[in-house]
């Protein structure tokens, strides 16, 4: 059997992960505050009443935009604010929209 060594979350898409000391994890659930936001680039057409998956090529990504990689974040969980460091120090703190509510 596998040894698990270290398991991260994204709680916004593309930017940097947690590392989390301790998760409690539930079958066929995603990790708690996974991916909870994403960050559109561009009008993506989600519909936060009807939410749906949607292509990761909505979202800014690694992959596409690699200065996210200069960036250090970290968010909030409770707050549900962000806050992002440039390499040079620079800090920026804003809260998100409105905690995600919990599907029914």
């Amino acid at each position: 059997m596998p040894d698990i060594h270290a398991i991260y979350r994204y709680p916004i898409k593309g930017l940097s992960p947690e590392l989390l000391l301790r998760v409690e994890l539930t079958p066929g659930e995603t990790i708690p505050g996974d991916r909870l936001y994403a960050i559109e680039t561009g009008l993506s057409g989600f519909n936060p009443a009807a939410p749906a998956y949607l292509s990761k090529t909505h979202f800014l990504m690694l992959m596409k935009n690699a200065r996210l990689a200069s960036l250090r974040t970290s968010f909030d969980q409770a707050a549900h604010r962000l806050t992002i460091e440039t390499v040079g120090g620079s800090r920026k703190s804003a809260p998100t929209c409105a905690p995600p509510k919990a599907a029914p």
